[in-house]
């Protein structure tokens, strides 16, 4: 067979066979021999076959609890999806457990519980799974996984649920099943019952109840016997005890399989020996964190102590069950466990219990598991309450021990919340455990004193004695020790129950109730209230609750110093005679350290619960002994008595303290009690000493007075505290109230001036009311008569009355304070910006309780002045506007404050007359101030009291025709405000505030808040009518000529303006308009409306054209904003009222009624409303009328039919003569509406007739009118509607040129008006030869002499003259004829439009929107100008164009200037050729070009912002004028920039700060090209524009003065500035200048530069390089440039790669020289090579060779032949020479033979 062919059958040995097929059956492995090994057969050689080589799986090791699912045969039985999911159940894996677990219980056992079809077939499949399920059960339901464990008991449930698998279950636990497994199932199955988790818990009972609650006789119930409840509890026992254990023997490791070798497979060793490999290393322990606890794996949700602790509560859960169960007795196997001290370690926390002297390898049960110890107490109290006999004859001594020495050290507040119940439990029904326990201490102590006796040498006495003790004598045996028990009790009181003072000090009292005496001597007494005040020496309570808990130590206290006097009194007998007075004088020191913490505050109970304590515990000791509450009142009543001692040392705060305990003591006891009696005579001694010393003090202070001065009176403050806390009793006692009475009336003035208080303790307790009467008057003119006593006395007497002190009879028995009250008022109105806020208050105090101190019309009469002094402040305030700075609030607070006191205090004072005449100021200002511009700091406050006082008026008015009175003079005040230009808020936030509803239900806008129709038609026609400039005519044909105006309206006054710039008129109808577009309803039914609405428009749109101009309806300053929405919100409100106008036949019957004379009184809506617009038009006839119904006609002929138009074309013509703007108005609506009635086509013809009719001294009146009225009937130029006939424009343009022709003087407005019309018939006279362009041209060249930008009454003459210029030019590009006319002309008037573009001013060129107009209409011709008119001056002279506001304008100046720089270019360029002279200075850049950029960011006159593209265009230019210069320009346009600062001062600041490179806010530039950039796509409304703008000169600057840029940013001392800088550059203008630099080289221009014979280029792009080299003879010169990463804020690296025949020093001047050229002089590389280039090929022109070597350069040297023969003068190569020399061995010239030297 060949090599490596597998055989068919196994090489393996009959034997080896055998053992694996006895291995895989299942049997025992069998020790066979080894075969013998055959010897190899040498004579075969090479034919002998070759050894197959098999490999022999090992066997697979024995599992230590085997799977029935192989032990018993069940793989085979089941379906292949259940065996992989039983299969799973072994595996070590969490998750895949989990994921079978979920599988079983979804897929199999749910189906089968729910009875589906598929039941029948699965619960089968069950049955004969149910072996492995119990298989697995155990170490499920203990399983660390909180899921595991979840779903097994889910899954166990429902298999007990089926009926089948029930009683199977029942057969398996009751006979089939071994012992162990039995109690592996009932155990964990019973702790999961009990398992912390609650889920699981309930699962696992529910199951268990299932099967051991049931019937019996069902055949699925089992009850347990004692031999099962053994299993059980031998389970329980061994999870207590070792649960580390159970859950190894659960959850078993398979042991790790080292197969063996056979014995020829081993490895030889040395001799033949066989080699056994030593086992594998014991795998590394894994690494431990820092705690010391090793980090978990994931799948597992707990440590092992956690584990180990839930174990043991589930086993501590299954024995309180069991002792449940066992209701008459204990078995054995529970009373044995119950015995062992290790199962009641489970009560304490630590890890040595000092109950236990048995050792435990898996820790002992409580240790650090608080919830185990929670168990163990319910535990207990189980067994106490169920088997309380079998606790007292077998456990009693085991548990004191366990119980006594757990509870009082048990650490953990949840354990201790469990633990008071059956710790009381056991203490109350064997209280001799604490003997029993102080035994085991006696026991313990002497065993150790045996111990250590036997240890010693000579303590055999000590030993014998301790050994002789009997546990009869165990009293006489505890002499001198202490019990272990009580020591850690008193612990526990000195930290103060362990921190839960509120639930441990109510149980003290129990625990000591069950200690008994033996224990409880007078010295554990002593102990024991010692341990008691421990814990309020070391601050034991907690600061949150400490009340709380010093209630409850303080209620524990008192009652076990009850508990302890009561145990002393009831054992007299048994006592000694010392025994009393000892309880007497524990009691009296107990009481007296109460009373002394709680007066000095450091035990805080509150006084009420304090008292309560302190009166049932004096009353308790009144009960036991009378001796005993002697002994406890008697340190209470020296401590106040000593209080009231003026020599005392107690504190008031202290005494005041003691009060109150005796206020609380005296509301919990009962009348005629010896406290009673007690408490009432200490309160009459207490007042009687403080009144006797009283007197004493005061009388002594009238005599002598302090060393300092200073009043220190102590016993009247004192003597106050009585009287406030036991004044009914003090003026009970008639002898004691005399006394008191002569006090207060004799020493008044003192009290005032001392105590006040006092006295308002005396008046509100005495209750004599003529005695207290006199003394108030007495008091009362004290205070107004002394100034002393008006700070502090009155304000405790105010104190008073607020507090409710003051008995309500005391009043003013005449007008005492009247006066002071007053001038209390004055003074601080007087200074209300900045009072006195102790006098303020006591004003506000004394008018909220007026009563007692002043009269009532004194009080009317303070309040009037207050709020008429905030009416003239408030308005003042809202009408702030006439002032430049806004008056603020603060002179308003103190008024509204002593209002809103008075008012929200006493609200009968509203309904005064005084009251309500000011309440409307009141509501302005809480309800509008708010919405005042600027806000007001302080503001918001005070208008909240305002708004607050008017709601308590409203509420105060109980009728309804009040209320609506009130409501009318708020809205008469509003309505003030919203036709008042000195208002200061808004039309707007007034209108805002009557929306809010605050003035009622019933209000109407128009009628309440504004002018009627009439009124605000009187208003309107009081203001002037002419437009508000003459050159409005450039956009409107209404506007008239100057000389057509009314004159009376020349000189009308500006009205005032309000806050935002509008006259009263204007602000008026901007309310108007608001509340019209918010209430369209409102509009449509006044439409009278409408014509104020488009007045207001008319002049808004006005304002927005001319913003410098002077008008009656807006001021200068308007928000441009605020215009544009009143244009915009009556456009939208035009369009709605005039979109429905009436029937079809309306147009006739406005225009019957006004051609019969009818008039409007009959049409009704918005019919009316335009003939009333007609008619009011036909009566005024002004522009400003006229332009209104030009408005209206222009919506109304929208949709109308030519026959409608004609109408009005009837009317217009019957208009003419009467009003003539009226009629103009409807005749342009007509032509701009396209409708082209034939009577307009007849008013036209008409009216070009009528012209030949006027002559010319009528020319400018008749001759002007005519013209306008031809002007506005003129249709769109670019519609197909024929102005007039060729032949009628003949003739029309006739009979002007004779009026032009004529002698008589032509007004500028009839040829202004004239340019109008030409500019419509010039289409018409285009092909019609004649005269009449000859008069057009001259017209044009006549007007553009006389025009001016600067002189505003040319403008629209001027305006029509470039339109109709424009005109010519367009259609000379279509005809030839005019064209050659035109040729002719175009010269001198292009000429003159140059001219006037130039000498115009770029600020007044864009002034208004007009003007604009005219100045863009000029530049759109500049934009064609022939070049003969452009030349290097033009650039100087139009500048200052780039000035201009309008950003359209200044992009086409640029355009302008762009090019009249490359005129200047070409002509520097020429100069300089052909200068000889080496000056720079006069080729600079144009003055007035700087003037640009160092003016175009300083704000002039009324400019609002700097011109920013002014600013970067000028720069543009600039950079533009060194594009294609040489560079002796360049260089003298570099140095005058130098010179004048101009790149550091004025460029690089403004060009990064809008690159935004200051303060880091580097701009991205990634998306655009910064290397080019079109000025036309410069967008004004965009921010990002100017930035873009300013990147891209950054990189001209870059490229064309780099040199300036370089040095600025050498000597830049900001460092971040310097660095953002580089960046910046690095990043987006390096790469683009070094490509740019190099493209240079390669252009065109700069390779035919460089070019020459022996020159090469090369350029290496990627390193940034240019190497120049130069070819003689063969050998190359060479040079290379280097431009560096951050090019040009470095400068070039220009290094030589090689010289030849150049002297060092004249190399390095070359080199110097391309660096200056292109670092220092802002020159590009092509010219530095080019200077380069010039300094090599003048080096060597003229140079000859070596007649040695006939080469120039030397080969050896590099250098030149400069050794010269003196007679031939040919030059040699030194080395070569020296060659000759040597060689020829002569010292003569090689040519003429001559001697060299």
């Amino acid at each position: 067979m060949a090599k490596g062919h597998k055989s068919a059958t196994s090489s393996a040995s009959s034997a080896t066979r055998k053992k694996h097929a006895a291995r895989k059956a299942g049997g025992t492995e069998q020790q066979l021999p080894l075969p013998k090994e055959k010897k190899k057969d040498k004579g075969k050689g090479k034919m002998a076959e070759p050894r197959v080589k098999l490999f022999i799986p090992p066997s697979k090791p024995v599992a230590v609890r085997p799977d029935p699912l192989d032990s018993l045969g069940i793989a085979k039985q089941l379906p292949p999806e259940l065996h992989i999911v039983l299969r799973r159940l072994a595996k070590k894996d969490s998750v895949t457990k989990r994921k079978a677990l979920e599988v079983l219980q979804t897929a199999w056992v749910a189906p089968a519980l729910k009875g589906g079809s598929d039941a029948p077939a699965i619960e089968p499949t069950l049955a004969t799974s149910l072996p492995v399920w119990l298989h697995h059960v155990p170490s499920l339901l203990l399983h660390s996984s909180r899921r595991i464990r979840l779903l097994a008991a889910a899954i166990h449930t429902a298999l007990i649920r089926i009926p089948t698998l029930c009683a199977q279950l029942v057969t398996f636990l009751r006979d089939a099943g071994d012992a162990t497994q039995v109690a592996a199932v009932l155990g964990s199955w019973c702790m999961a019952a009990e398992d912390v988790d609650r889920q699981v818990a309930t699962h696992a009972r529910r199951a268990w109840d299932l099967v051991f609650r049931s019937s019996p006789a069902s055949g699925s119930a089992l009850r347990l016997d004692d031999s099962a409840r053994d299993l059980l509890l031998a389970f329980v026992q061994r999870a207590l005890f070792d649960p580390a254990g159970v859950y190894a023997d659960l959850n078993p490791v398979q042991p790790v399989f080292v197969p063996s070798l056979p014995a020829h497979a081993l490895p030889h060793g040395k001799g033949g020996a066989r080699h056994v490999p030593a086992p594998p290393p014991p795998a590394a322990k894994p690494v431990q964190e820092e705690d010391g606890v090793g980090r978990r794996p994931e799948d597992e949700e707990e440590s092992e102590g956690d584990r180990n602790g839930r174990l043991r509560v589930g086993a501590l859960g299954v024995l309180k069950w069991t002792l449940e169960q066992q209701d008459t007795s204990i078995s054995e196997s529970l009373s044995e466990l119950l015995t062992s001290p290790l199962l009641w370690t489970s009560l304490y926390h630590g890890p040595s219990p000092p109950f236990c002297d048995v050792d435990s390898s898996s820790g002992f049960i409580g240790d650090s598991q608080p919830i185990v110890r929670k168990v163990s107490w319910t535990v207990l109290l189980s067994l106490l309450k169920r088997h309380k006999a079998a606790a007292k004859n077998t456990y009693l001594e085991i548990l004191s021990h366990a119980v006594l020495r757990s509870a009082w050290v048990e650490p953990d507040a949840g354990v201790r919340a469990v633990m008071w119940e059956p710790l009381l439990v056991f203490l109350t029904q064997f209280p001799n455990s604490w003997e029993l326990d102080l035994a085991a201490t006696v026991l313990a102590s002497k065993s150790e004193e045996h111990n250590a006796t036997e240890e010693g040498d000579g303590e055999a006495d000590n030993a014998s004695d301790a050994s002789g003790a009997h546990d009869d004598e165990a009293p006489a045996a505890q002499a001198g020790t202490q019990s272990e028990a009580y020591r850690e009790f008193l612990q526990f009181l000195q930290l103060g129950c362990h921190g839960s003072p509120i639930q441990g000090y109510p149980t003290v009292v129990v625990v000591l109730s069950t200690i008994p005496r033996s224990i409880l001597d007078a010295a554990a007494r002593a102990d024991f209230l010692a341990s008691f005040w421990a814990a309020l020496d070391g601050r034991a309570f907690s600061s949150l609750e400490r009340a709380t808990s010093s209630a409850a130590f303080l209620s524990a206290l008192l009652e076990c110093l009850i508990l302890l006097s009561k145990r002393a009194r009831a054992s007299t007998t048994a006592l000694d005679e010392t025994e009393a007075p000892e309880t007497t004088a524990v009691v009296g020191e107990q009481v007296a350290r109460v009373w002394e913490e709680l007066a000095l505050g450091r035990l805080r109970v509150e006084s009420k619960a304090a008292g309560s304590i302190l009166a049932r515990t004096l009353a308790s000791l009144e009960g036991v002994d009378e001796a005993l509450f002697s002994a406890a009142w008697a340190p209470i009543a020296s401590t106040v008595l000593a209080a009231c001692d003026a020599a005392g040392n107690s504190t008031g705060l202290a005494f005041l303290h003691q009060l109150a305990l005796l206020d609380a003591l005296s509301g919990s006891i009962h009348p005629g009690t010896a406290l009673s009696h007690a408490l009432t005579t200490l309160v009459l001694t207490s007042a009687g000493d403080l009144a006797e010393q009283c007197m004493a003090d005061l009388g002594e202070k009238s005599e002598v007075p302090d060393s300092d001065g200073a009043p220190a009176f102590r016993a009247p403050e004192r003597l106050t505290g009585v009287l406030q806390t036991f004044g009914t009793i003090v003026f009970g006692n008639a002898v004691l109230a005399a006394r008191i009475d002569a006090l207060a009336h004799e020493h008044l003035h003192a009290l005032l001036s001392s105590t006040p208080a006092l006295l308002l303790a005396y008046l509100a307790q005495r209750g004599d009311v003529v005695t207290c009467s006199r003394i108030w008057g007495a008091m009362l003119r004290a205070v107004a008569s002394d100034p002393s006593l008006q700070v502090l006395a009155l304000s405790a007497l105010l104190g008073g009355a607020e507090a409710g002190v003051l008995p309500p009879y005391l009043r003013p028995a005449a007008d005492e304070m009247d006066g002071l009250a007053k001038l209390l008022v004055e003074d601080v109105l007087a200074d209300s910006s900045v009072p006195d806020e102790a006098r303020l208050k006591t004003v506000r105090r004394l008018l909220e309780t007026p009563d007692p101190f002043i009269s009532r019309r004194a009080a009317s009469g303070l309040l009037h002045s207050i709020i008429f002094t905030f009416s003239e402040k408030s308005r003042a305030l809202m009408r702030s506007i006439s002032s430049s700075e806004p008056e603020s609030v603060l002179p308003l607070r103190v008024p509204l404050e002593l209002i809103s006191a008075t008012i929200c205090v006493r609200t009968d004072t509203a309904l005064s007359v005084d009251v309500r005449a000011f309440l409307p100021d009141i509501f302005v200002f809480g309800y509008l101030f708010p919405y005042c511009e600027p806000p007001d700091d302080g503001a918001d406050e005070l208008c909240t009291k305002a708004k607050q006082i008017w709601q308590v008026t409203l509420s105060a008015e109980a009728g309804l025709e009040e209320q609506n009175q009130l409501f009318a003079s708020a809205r008469a005040a509003l309505r003030e405000l919203v036709s008042g230009v000195d208002s200061r808020p808004s039309p707007e936030a007034i209108l805002q505030v009557v929306s809010e509803g605050h003035l009622g239900s019933s209000s109407d806008v128009l009628r309440d808040f504004f002018p009627s129709a009439e009124e605000l038609d009187d208003i309107l026609e009081a203001l002037p009518s002419n437009p508000l400039d003459p050159i409005l005519a450039i956009v409107d044909p209404l506007v008239p000529p100057p000389s057509l105006w009314k004159d009376s309206e020349s000189s009308a006054e500006l009205q005032p303006y309000d806050r935002a710039g509008m006259s009263a008129y204007a602000r008026i109808v901007h309310a108007l308009l608001s509340v019209a577009a918010d209430d369209r309803r409102l509009a449509r039914t006044n439409t009278w409306l409408l014509r104020h609405f488009l007045t207001l428009a008319q002049a808004a749109t006005e304002r927005l054209m001319l913003p410098a101009a002077d008008s009656v309806y807006f001021a200068r300053g308007v928000a441009e904003e605020a215009l544009q929405d009143i244009v915009a919100r009556v456009q939208t409100l035009t369009s709605f009222l005039l979109a429905d106008v009436g029937d079809d036949g309306w147009h006739n019957a406005i225009t019957q009624a006004f051609l019969k004379g009818t008039g409007q009184s009959q049409l009704p809506g918005v019919s009316g409303f335009i003939a009333t617009l007609l008619s009011v038009a036909m009566r005024t006839d002004t522009v400003r009328e006229s332009k209104v119904l030009y408005t209206v006609m222009q919506h109304i002929l929208n949709g109308a039919t030519p026959a409608d138009a004609e109408q009005w074309v009837a009317l217009a013509r019957r208009l003419e003569k009467q009003s003539p703007n009226t009629a103009l108005a409807i005749v342009l609506a007509i032509a701009e509406s396209a409708l082209e009635p034939p009577g307009l086509a007849r008013y036209r013809n008409e009216a070009a007739a009528g012209a030949l009719g006027v002559p010319a001294a009528k020319a400018n009146s008749d001759g002007l009118r005519l013209l306008r009225r031809l002007a506005c009937a003129a249709p769109d130029p670019d519609s197909d509607v024929e102005f007039l006939p060729p032949t009628r424009a003949v003739n029309f343009m006739r009979a002007c040129q004779a009026w032009v022709a004529s002698d008589e003087d032509v007004d500028e407005d009839v040829e202004s008006e004239l340019t109008l019309l030409f500019r419509y018939l010039a289409p018409i006279l285009q092909n019609v030869p004649g005269a009449h362009w000859e008069l057009v041209f001259d017209v044009i060249e006549n007007n553009l002499e006389n025009g001016s930008f600067a002189d505003e009454t040319t403008l629209p003459a001027l305006a029509r003259t470039l339109k109709l210029v424009v005109v010519v030019q367009e259609l000379t590009n279509t005809n030839k004829s005019l064209r050659t006319d035109w040729r002719e002309r175009e010269l001198p008037i292009l000429t003159l439009i140059r001219n006037l573009v130039q000498k115009a001013s770029a600020v007044q060129s864009s002034a208004s929107v007009p003007r604009s107009i005219c100045w863009e209409t000029a530049f759109s011709i500049m934009q064609e100008l022939p070049p003969s008119l452009v030349d290097h001056e033009s650039l100087p002279n139009m500048a200052h164009l780039l000035l201009d506001p309008s950003p359209e304008i200044a992009k086409m100046a640029y355009a302008l200037l762009h090019a009249a720089a490359k005129k200047r270019t070409e002509y520097l360029v020429v100069e300089a050729g052909v200068d000889t002279s080496t000056e720079t200075a006069k080729y600079e850049l144009p003055a007035e070009l700087l003037q640009v950029v160092q003016s175009a960011l300083i704000l002039q006159g009324d400019q609002a912002e700097p011109n920013i593209l002014g600013y970067l265009l000028g720069w543009m230019v600039i950079f533009d004028l060194f594009n294609d210069a040489s560079l002796r320009v360049k260089m003298g346009y570099a140095s005058q920039l130098r010179d004048l600062d101009l790149i550091s001062s004025n460029f690089l600041p403004n060009i990064l700060d809008l690159v935004e490179v200051y303060g880091g806010r580097n701009k991205r530039l990634e998306l655009w090209s910064v290397e080019e950039y079109f000025v036309q796509l410069y967008d004004s409304e965009s921010t990002f524009s100017p930035k873009l703008l300013a990147a891209h000169l950054f990189y001209r600057a870059l490229l064309n003065v780099p040199s300036l840029i370089s040095t600025w940013w050498g000597n830049c001392k900001d460092r971040q500035l310097s660095t953002a800088v580089e960046s910046l550059t690095m990043k987006h203008y390096s790469p683009v200048l070094i490509a740019a630099e190099l493209s240079h080289v390669k252009d065109p221009a700069g390779v035919e530069e460089l070019a020459g014979e022996n020159w090469s280029i090369k350029i290496a792009a990627r390193t940034g390089e240019v190497s120049a080299s130069y070819t003689v003879d063969d050998q190359e010169m060479e040079i290379t440039v280097r431009l560096p990463p951050d090019y040009p804020l470095r400068g070039i690296e220009v290094r030589g790669v090689r010289k030849l025949g150049v002297e060092e020093k004249w190399w390095r001047g070359w080199l110097l020289a391309v660096q200056q050229i292109v670092t220092s002089q802002n020159g590009r590389i092509v010219d530095g090579l080019s200077m380069f280039k010039k300094n090599v090929t003048h080096h060597f022109e003229n140079q000859t060779e070596c007649a040695i070597c006939y080469s120039i350069i030397s080969v050896v040297e590099l250098s030149l032949p400069k050794k010269s023969c003196r007679t031939c003068k040919n030059r040699f190569h030194a080395e070569c020479l020296y060659k000759w020399f040597n060689t020829s061995h002569t010292s003569s010239c090689p040519l003429c033979r001559s001697d060299f030297i």
